[in-house]
């Protein structure tokens, strides 16, 4: 019965860790991680023929590209600096031709809840 009841709260504490929040910001299901008031710069996929934001990954100073799901025409321009606010999720889109100025890993789908131009 104690295993039971031991089991239960790790399975319990594991889910409410795989759920994180921050201000109106859910980190759930598919989201590996997220990144509140970023600072990026948009660049050019030409490989996923998309637009990306380059920045530095939340917990570290590892640099990124989230390939936003949508992105308004207004921010689609390379070299645009941007802050925005995030959820992350590992990359299911596949190259149009393979660019090995990019790193495959570095590469996440971004699910963009608020974007602005940096000042």
């Amino acid at each position: 019965m104690k295993k039971s009841i031991a089991g239960l709260l790790i399975a319990i504490s594991c889910l409410a860790l795989s759920c994180e929040k921050q201000g109106d910001i859910l980190c759930e299901n598919d989201c590996l991680f997220f990144g509140y008031n970023l600072e990026g710069e948009i660049v050019m996929l030409h490989c996923f023929n998309r637009f990306g934001i380059k920045t530095t990954h939340p917990d570290g100073e590892e640099l990124i590209i989230g390939i936003p799901d949508q992105l308004a025409g207004r921010f689609q321009e390379e070299g645009k600096l941007v802050k925005f606010t995030a959820t992350f999720r590992a990359n299911t889109l596949q190259p149009l031709f393979p660019d090995p100025s990019i790193d495959i890993r570095t590469i996440y789908q971004a699910r963009v809840q608020s974007i602005q131009p940096r000042k």
